[in-house]
């Protein structure tokens, strides 16, 4: 017996099932390659709204962002031409199903691998069978390709789609039945083609196919989105937590800065780590009990002087900033934003801060401490959560709180991130990040098994490997 998931009791459900049984030989097939496997199909179902209600049937699913991460292979896709070295295609409807159709905002994600520079073609197919809808259209995009042993990510908008016939935009993916993976793409009338009917080496290995998401708070701003957090800023090059390192950051081109905040004894709101300025400065003060002018007069690039052998002419001394200024600075530019972590119990006042500065959409929260994550979301439901996790954390658990609480991310420690836990993440619609990389193998691991984020103190390494493999 099957599960059938409902999306919702207000509209009728059609169901039927395929059931796929494998043959003890391979059997011939006419015109075709023989087969291993032959299927069976069931009689169409059908339940009207009022009957699902009268039998007091309630929704069991909801939409997902991940239309497809290809672990089961093409299953859920119909190929036409597989075996050909150029002529192969893939399509999918399931982007006309509401639990993965694109909404507004939304943009088209998905990963490939091959070998040698190509450009393929993705095809959306507007009213296909659906002629009382309206016209049926065919729109190209045409994505470039580097080749080489890296993962490329690619992001697409409905306006990088181009009309076949008339070249014009799409205009949103509401009325779009199907999606096409192709070397190229013929027009239905008349003669033409986009792309090359030579692909050269073979085919791509296709990876997390699914929708892309801004926060409500940014959409109509030009926040950079290339999953790169600045740990405490730029702090391989310059004194963590320093205003130094945060423009740095800003400059070298993360789509996040990271920092952290204590409350002084005079209710500063002060970014630094530690409960003490020991480890950083040049004295031993403990934060919650000092007033912020005493704390002002340590030298917080100490340590990262003595680190990095520079002088003090090439590191000048560095004060403790206090969270205002960075917020400041921050909201000079609109293409990077800051991820608060309170080092103790100041959300309110912090949210507070931010809230009197209008300063919401620079802003997001990380921690792993769930009471302040959940007071964030609270008091300032539209601002962004990171919920930082261990290694060894418990996935379903995390999966099933984030949920509840509206939690955007859940950024693993990088030594516990598995294929599996990827897959868990990305299906449940949250994004999966991982703390804190500052290895080149490492970042390449992780971003090939498919984390969408990760935290570092070298974001110049991470982007220059990152450029290698992006649109």
């Amino acid at each position: 017996m099957a599960q059938l998931p409902i999306m919702s009791t207000d509209q009728p459900i059609f169901a039927f099932t395929n059931v796929h049984y494998r043959l003890a030989k391979p059997e011939a097939v006419q015109f075709a390659k023989p087969t291993s496997i032959f299927a069976l199909s069931s009689p169409l179902h059908t339940a009207t709204a009022k009957e699902l209600r009268g039998a007091k049937f309630s929704s069991t699913d909801k939409p997902s962002l991940l239309i497809d991460d290809f672990s089961s292979g093409w299953q859920d896709c119909h190929r036409l031409s597989a075996d050909n070295p150029h002529h192969w295609q893939y399509w999918t409807r399931k982007i006309n199903d509401p639990k993965w159709r694109g909404q507004e905002g939304y943009r088209l994600s998905f990963d490939v691998k091959f070998e040698k520079p190509n450009e393929l073609i993705v095809v959306l197919i507007e009213n296909f069978f659906r002629s009382y809808r309206g016209k049926k259209q065919d729109f190209v995009a045409v994505v470039g390709l580097t080749g080489g042993a890296d993962v490329q990510s690619v992001k697409l908008t409905p306006a990088d789609f181009k009309g076949m016939d008339n070249g014009e935009p799409l205009k949103s993916w509401q009325q779009v039945d199907l999606l096409g993976l192709r070397a190229y793409h013929k027009k239905r009338s008349g003669s033409g083609r986009i792309g090359s009917d030579q692909w050269a080496g073979s085919q791509p290995e296709f990876r997390n196919l699914r929708w892309k998401t801004n926060n409500d708070l940014t959409t109509s701003t030009s926040f950079r989105e290339n999953g790169v957090t600045a740990h405490r800023g730029n702090s391989s090059e310059f004194p963590e937590n320093t205003v130094s390192a945060f423009q740095s950051g800003i400059n070298v081109g993360a789509d996040w800065i990271e920092l952290d905040i204590l409350r002084t004894k005079d209710g500063k709101l002060v970014v630094i780590h530690d409960p003490t300025t020991k480890r950083v400065g040049d004295r031993n003060l403990v934060v919650a009990k000092s007033a912020y002018e005493e704390l002002a007069k340590v030298d917080v690039a100490t340590d990262f002087r003595r680190r990095s052998g520079k002088t003090i002419a090439e590191c000048p001394p560095q004060k403790i900033p206090l969270l205002k200024d960075v917020l400041r600075l921050v909201m000079k530019q609109s293409r990077t934003r800051v991820s608060i972590q309170p080092k103790m119990n100041c959300v309110a006042d912090a949210v507070a801060l931010i809230k009197a500065m209008k300063a919401e959409r620079w802003v997001g929260f990380n921690d792993g401490n769930l009471q302040y994550m959940a007071e964030v979301k609270r008091l300032a439901p539209k601002v962004t959560v990171f919920w930082d996790r261990g290694k060894d954390t418990n996935i379903d658990e995390d999966i099933r709180i984030a949920n509840k609480h509206g939690f955007e991310a859940l950024v693993l420690h990088y030594e516990g991130v598995t294929p599996k836990k990827v897959k868990k993440i990305k299906a449940a619609g949250i994004e999966i990040g991982a703390w804190t990389v500052n290895d080149r193998a490492t970042m390449k691991r992780l971003l090939e098994v498919g984390v969408e984020r990760l935290y570092t103190d070298d974001p110049r390494l991470l982007l220059s490997l990152k450029s290698k493999t992006s649109h």
